[in-house]
Protein backbone atom coordinates (compact mmCIF):
# COMPACT_ATOMS: atom_id res chain seq x y z
CA UNK A 1 0.00 0.00 0.00
CA UNK A 2 3.06 2.44 0.84
CA UNK A 3 4.64 1.41 -2.88
CA UNK A 4 1.20 3.02 -4.63
CA UNK A 5 0.84 6.03 -2.45
CA UNK A 6 4.68 7.06 -3.10
CA UNK A 7 4.11 5.61 -6.72
CA UNK A 8 0.84 7.75 -7.06
CA UNK A 9 3.01 10.81 -5.90
CA UNK A 10 6.02 10.90 -7.92
CA UNK A 11 3.57 10.20 -10.82
CA UNK A 12 1.55 13.55 -9.87
CA UNK A 13 4.53 15.35 -8.93
CA UNK A 14 5.93 14.21 -12.66
CA UNK A 15 3.01 15.51 -14.55
CA UNK A 16 3.19 19.02 -12.98
CA UNK A 17 6.36 19.12 -13.47
CA UNK A 18 6.08 18.14 -17.32
CA UNK A 19 3.69 20.63 -17.96
CA UNK A 20 5.04 23.41 -15.72
CA UNK A 21 8.55 23.37 -18.17
CA UNK A 22 5.95 22.72 -21.30
CA UNK A 23 4.48 25.90 -20.53
CA UNK A 24 7.43 27.67 -19.67
CA UNK A 25 8.90 26.81 -23.18
CA UNK A 26 5.61 27.70 -25.23
CA UNK A 27 5.57 30.91 -23.86
CA UNK A 28 9.22 31.46 -24.31
CA UNK A 29 9.32 31.04 -27.83
CA UNK A 30 9.98 33.78 -30.17
CA UNK A 31 8.43 34.08 -33.46
CA UNK A 32 8.94 36.16 -37.08
CA UNK A 33 6.52 37.47 -38.82
CA UNK A 34 6.61 39.05 -42.05
CA UNK A 35 4.09 41.94 -43.45
CA UNK A 36 3.62 44.88 -45.47
CA UNK A 37 2.88 48.36 -44.30
CA UNK A 38 -1.06 49.61 -45.69
CA UNK A 39 -1.63 52.70 -47.49
CA UNK A 40 -2.70 54.76 -44.41
CA UNK A 41 1.17 54.38 -42.87
CA UNK A 42 -0.29 52.93 -39.47
CA UNK A 43 -0.90 49.53 -39.71
CA UNK A 44 0.40 45.90 -41.20
CA UNK A 45 -2.25 43.67 -41.80
CA UNK A 46 -1.89 39.72 -42.65
CA UNK A 47 1.20 38.87 -40.88
CA UNK A 48 2.67 35.51 -41.96
CA UNK A 49 5.21 33.12 -40.00
CA UNK A 50 6.20 29.70 -40.80
CA UNK A 51 3.80 28.69 -39.35
CA UNK A 52 1.05 31.20 -37.81
CA UNK A 53 -0.57 34.39 -38.87
CA UNK A 54 -1.20 37.51 -37.16
CA UNK A 55 -4.20 40.23 -38.34
CA UNK A 56 -2.77 42.79 -37.54
CA UNK A 57 -0.11 45.07 -35.78
CA UNK A 58 -0.70 49.19 -35.79
CA UNK A 59 2.62 51.29 -35.87
CA UNK A 60 3.16 53.05 -33.15
CA UNK A 61 4.17 56.87 -33.45
CA UNK A 62 7.84 56.92 -33.10
CA UNK A 63 7.78 54.33 -36.00
CA UNK A 64 8.25 56.08 -39.43
CA UNK A 65 7.38 53.39 -41.95
CA UNK A 66 6.31 54.31 -45.92
CA UNK A 67 3.43 52.42 -47.38
CA UNK A 68 5.12 49.05 -49.08
CA UNK A 69 8.32 48.83 -46.77
CA UNK A 70 8.20 45.45 -45.41
CA UNK A 71 8.58 44.72 -41.66
CA UNK A 72 9.61 41.92 -39.53
CA UNK A 73 7.93 41.46 -36.15
CA UNK A 74 9.95 39.71 -33.21
CA UNK A 75 7.60 38.49 -30.93
CA UNK A 76 7.35 36.22 -27.71
CA UNK A 77 4.81 34.93 -25.03
CA UNK A 78 2.11 33.52 -27.51
CA UNK A 79 2.26 37.12 -29.91
CA UNK A 80 1.87 38.90 -26.64
CA UNK A 81 5.35 40.28 -26.18
CA UNK A 82 6.80 42.51 -29.12
CA UNK A 83 10.28 42.25 -28.36
CA UNK A 84 11.23 44.33 -32.23
CA UNK A 85 10.25 45.81 -35.33
CA UNK A 86 12.30 46.14 -37.88
CA UNK A 87 12.72 47.30 -42.05
CA UNK A 88 14.09 44.93 -43.85
CA UNK A 89 14.18 43.81 -47.71
CA UNK A 90 12.74 40.70 -49.64
CA UNK A 91 15.81 38.72 -49.54
CA UNK A 92 15.85 38.85 -45.83
CA UNK A 93 12.89 36.97 -45.62
CA UNK A 94 13.37 33.24 -44.96
CA UNK A 95 12.20 31.03 -48.28
CA UNK A 96 10.10 29.06 -46.76
CA UNK A 97 7.81 31.83 -45.67
CA UNK A 98 8.42 33.56 -49.10
CA UNK A 99 7.56 30.62 -51.05
CA UNK A 100 4.51 30.03 -49.10
CA UNK A 101 2.69 33.74 -48.93
CA UNK A 102 4.58 35.26 -52.43
CA UNK A 103 1.85 37.23 -53.18
CA UNK A 104 1.76 39.30 -50.28
CA UNK A 105 5.00 40.83 -50.42
CA UNK A 106 4.44 41.60 -54.02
Amino acid sequence: MKKVIITTISILLLCIFSYLIISFQYLNRTEYYYGVVSPDNKTVKNLVSKESRMNEYTLTTKEKYKHGDIIRIKTTDAKGVILEVKKVSKADIPNKVYKRHYNQFE
